[in-house]
C-alpha cells in the first residue's frame, strides 16, 4: 500500500491533438475522486494514460510517490482498471473473479454480495464456464464482474470508468453506496450523474476546466 500519490502536468491527446492540459491530481489513500465532462472530452483516454504509460496518448509532467519522484513506468501497476466496456476470459467464473490468485472463498463471497453478484453464483457457481463474449449474462452483470475483479485485485488505486453504463438504477445505488462507504481508493468517470451525488466524492475534477 501507498499513503499518498501526485499526479501534476498531466496532457492527454488523441490523433495528435491535444485534448486535455495541465490536470493535477492527488491521491490520497481512501480518496474517492470523480471526473466529469462532457463526452468525447478525454476523460477514458486520462485513465488508459494511467494505466498503460504510452507516451502516444498524453505525459505527466511530475510523479510523486510517497514523497519521492517516480517515473510513469512506476505507478501502472498501482491501478485496477474496470471499464464501461467489460472484458471476460472463456474460464470460470472463479477464474474470471481472481485471475488466479489465492482469494480466500469468503473475501470473494463477500465482494460479490456487496456487487449484487451474489445472485449468479447462487444460480450458476463459481464453476460455471463464461464465454469470451459473455453470452448468457446481462451487460450488468459482465460490468459487476469486472468490477469485482478490480476490488480483489488488491491494487491500491481503482479507475472506474462510466461502471453504471449497463446497471439498472436499483444496482447502481447499491453498487455505489458500497464503494462510497469503503476504504476503497479510486477515480471515477460520472456521466449521468445526480448533482447531489458529488457530495459523496472527496473531490471533483471537471475536465471541461482543462480542455
Amino acid at each position: 500500500m501507498h499513503d499518498e500519490l501526485s499526479l501534476d502536468g498531466i496532457s492527454v491527446s488523441r490523433n495528435g491533438r491535444n485534448l486535455l492540459e495541465n490536470i493535477r491530481i492527488d491521491i490520497i489513500r481512501g480518496k474517492k475522486i470523480a471526473v466529469t465532462g462532457p463526452s468525447g472530452s478525454g476523460k477514458s483516454t486520462l485513465m488508459k494514460l494511467l494505466v498503460s504509460d504510452d507516451a502516444s496518448i498524453g505525459r505527466i509532467d511530475n510523479i510523486i510517490l510517497d514523497g519521492k519522484p517516480v517515473d510513469a513506468a512506476d505507478i501502472s501497476s498501482l491501478f485496477a482498471y474496470s471499464s464501461q466496456y467489460p472484458v471476460v476470459l472463456a474460464d470460470t467464473l472463479w477464474f474470471n473473479l481472481t485471475l488466479g490468485r489465492k482469494i480466500g472463498k469468503q473475501r470473494v463471497m463477500d465482494v460479490c454480495k456487496s456487487l449484487d453478484l451474489d445472485d449468479i453464483v447462487r444460480e450458476k457457481g463459481f464453476d460455471y464456464v463464461l464465454s469470451a463474449d459473455g453470452t448468457g449474462l446481462s451487460g450488468g452483470q459482465l460490468a459487476r464482474i469486472e468490477l469485482a475483479r478490480a476490488v480483489l485485485s488488491e491494487r491500491p488505486i481503482l479507475l472506474l470508468d462510466e461502471i453504471n453504463a449497463s446497471l439498472d438504477s436499483r444496482t447502481d445505488m447499491d453498487i455505489h453506496h458500497y464503494l462510497w462507504d469503503s476504504n476503497l481508493t479510486f477515480i471515477e468517470i460520472i456521466h449521468h450523474y445526480k448533482k447531489e451525488d458529488l457530495k459523496n466524492y472527496d473531490a471533483v475534477i471537471d475536465v471541461s476546466d482543462y480542455s
